[in-house]
Parts: structure tokens; sequence; C-alpha cells
């Protein structure tokens, strides 16, 4: 949306405002970020439908998948993961349990690069330290550039 003091105020020409949509029937639309017109919107609906594609076009089964999604407050940050059955698990050599996952970071507020990582993981701590071998892995800027599609991930399990 445009960014501007009001409604009849002239907009800013060189920013925008991120809105977040209603939830509810009661809710209102809320700005949630101001980003640059170079800002490209990557919505998380999509980005997480398209990772799920990719990976169900390559040949899993969707029952064997497991989904966890996670969201700051007001929705502009994104943590989304597929996890796949057991038999893809491995323990290594420090008796530690990697999951082979698909990790997914995405913000529509322009704090944070799109990150999607392929591989076993296992994260550390909550600072977003990861250990595994990551088979994938793509940082997209939130740019003039990002086409959604071309995130489209092609997987060989």
């Amino acid at each position: 949306m445009p960014f501007n003091a009001g409604q009849s105020e002239p907009a800013n020409p060189f920013l925008r405002t991120v809105m977040r949509r209603p939830l509810k029937e009661a809710e209102r639309p809320m700005p949630v970020a101001v980003v640059s017109r170079s800002h490209s919107l990557a919505p998380h609906r999509q980005v997480a439908a398209l990772c799920r594609e990719g990976l169900i076009e390559a040949g899993i089964k969707p029952e064997d998948l497991r989904y966890q999604v996670g969201l700051s407050e007001l929705g502009e940050w994104m943590n989304f993961r597929i996890y796949f059955a057991d038999t893809y698990c491995f323990i290594d050599n420090y008796g530690q349990r990697l999951d082979l996952r698909l990790e997914c970071f995405n913000s529509v507020d322009g704090s944070s690069r799109l990150v999607i990582l392929f591989g076993w993981l296992r994260f550390v701590c909550a600072n977003g330290l990861v250990i595994g071998e990551t088979k994938i892995e793509i940082r997209e800027r939130h740019g003039r550039g990002l086409e959604l599609p071309s995130i489209y991930p092609t997987f060989r399990i």
C-alpha cells in the first residue's frame, strides 16, 4: 500500500507500507512494515506452498511429511519446517539424531532474506545456529529480481 500520512495525503514516492490482512471478521488491516519500492513481497503462504509442491513433485508422499509453522505476533516473520519420515533420519557420531527436513525463513518486512535450507539438520540454540549437512541452500534478497517460481526447489533424495 502507499506510505502516506493519511488517505488524502500524498504518498512517499520511495516507500510502501506492508499491510497485514485481517485474520478474523472483527479485525481490520494493520500496517506491519515500511519497505522500499524495490522490495518484492514473498507471501508466507506462497513460499510454503512452493516448498511443499517441490517435495511432492520429487516423489515424496504428502502423508510422510509433518509440518510446523512459527509466526511473529503480527505475522511479518515466518519459520516453516517440513519434517520427513523417520526413515530419512540418522544418528551422528556424537549420538545426536539428525532429521531430514526443509527449513524456510521468510519476512515480509524486509528484516531478513528469504532462506530455504534442505538437509539433515539439528538446531543447537535459539539464535539460529545449525549443525548438520545442508544439501540445498537458497538465500534471496527481497529485491526487484525475486521471482517466487524461480525458488521452486528441485530435490533429489
